[in-house]
């Protein structure tokens, strides 16, 4: 009997989910009403996939940080990308302030919040207006691995070379500590820039996030705790994340650490004899062996590149080796290439020894 009602079902009525090994055989269940809290391009992806899944949504409003006054005398106003994007979407758009958001209630009835990259923790109250598990987080990282605020920066910055995104349910009080429901993988790139693994994530978060809601009930039931044991942490990225010590960082060290953060932070070193902190800009690896000047030299270390398009600087840390620098920024000064730089801090006069620069530590820059 089992057997011939199984036969008669019709075949629309089976939906079927790869991800985590789940299969579903339930009716087709009501589309949602979404609040999507974001901020960025990693936002942005989200919501592209989303957005055109029109069976997985009846609502969507987007609610974004407010706007923000930036530049010479703030007179620049930036908006979040997403709320560019939504704008382009026509959807409805909140952007609450901090102490608006503490007490935040959404305008209209929605069945399910999704966050992704908002970078605030919401409310208590706000996640008790849900059902359990349908308040979740979009995380770009393989959860309980890089918990935090910057888990793409630090997978890059750590040298990993697997990722990935989870959909998680949200946890009260706390980040990144909720129910897994589905997690893809992903390879990270050799040399991937923070702006090139978020988008190559995004995209990944999006997908699953759809996945996830085209079998909700069946993801619900599947979903798992986080191992606390196998944590780790992403913390917020902050200045002093891109002070760099020659001595103790290698050259691989200092160029990943570049491609993670160089979009918000430029890694920084102090220049002696003055310790004048200098911006380190277009930062590669030297692949060849460090110039001659440089063999016997300590860490930190400079000179010009035959070439002309590159200061080269020993390293230390375990594997050594050099990086080159591009373009460069002393405080007060433009931006300029490393030719110019080099001649506005020859070694002439300046503290150093047959056409060799110095680095320090950023001990000799305290009160600098």
């Amino acid at each position: 009997m089992l057997a011939a009602a199984a036969r008669a079902r019709s075949p629309r009525s089976l939906l079927t989910c790869r991800i985590g090994s789940i299969t579903t055989d339930e009716a087709p269940r009501k589309p949602f009403d979404i609040l999507l809290f974001g901020s960025d391009n990693f936002s942005i992806a989200t919501l592209k996939e989303v957005h055109a899944a029109k069976d997985v949504w009846s609502s969507i409003t987007v609610i974004t940080p407010p706007d923000a006054r930036t530049g010479r005398g703030l007179k620049q106003i930036r908006q979040a990308p997403l709320k560019i994007h939504a704008t382009s979407l026509s959807l409805p758009i909140l952007s609450p302030t901090s102490s608006e958001l503490a007490t935040f209630t959404p305008p209209t009835p929605s069945t399910l919040l999704l966050t992704a990259s908002y970078g605030s923790l919401l409310p208590s109250q706000l996640l008790a207006r849900y059902a359990p598990l349908h308040a979740l987080n979009a995380h770009p990282s393989l959860l309980p691995q890089l918990r935090g605020a910057a888990p793409i920066q630090w997978a890059i910055a750590r040298g990993l070379r697997r990722t990935g995104v989870s959909v998680q349910g949200m946890s009260v009080g706390k980040f990144d500590r909720g129910e897994v429901l589905a997690q893809v993988g992903a390879d990270v790139p050799d040399g991937a820039t923070y702006h090139e693994l978020e988008a190559q994530l995004g995209l990944l978060s999006g997908k699953l996030v759809v996945s996830v809601l085209r079998d909700f009930e069946a993801h619900k039931r599947n979903a798992q705790p986080q191992n606390p044991t196998h944590a780790t942490h992403a913390p917020k990225i902050r200045p002093q994340t891109a002070q760099i010590s020659f001595s103790r960082q290698s050259a691989i060290e200092i160029t990943r650490l570049h491609c993670a953060i160089a979009h918000q932070q430029p890694l920084l070193a102090p220049l002696l004899p003055t310790a004048t902190p200098t911006q380190l800009l277009s930062v590669t690896l030297h692949s060849s062996d460090p110039p001659s000047a440089l063999a016997d030299a300590p860490p930190g270390s400079a000179v010009l590149d035959p070439s002309g398009d590159a200061v080269v600087i020993r390293c230390g840390g375990e594997q050594g080796g050099a990086v080159r620098i591009g373009r460069l920024k002393a405080r007060g000064k433009k931006e300029v290439g490393a030719r110019d730089w080099w001649n506005g801090y020859n070694a002439k006069g300046k503290g150093g020894d047959l056409g060799v620069l110095r680095f320090g530590e950023w001990e000799d820059a305290e009160g600098k």
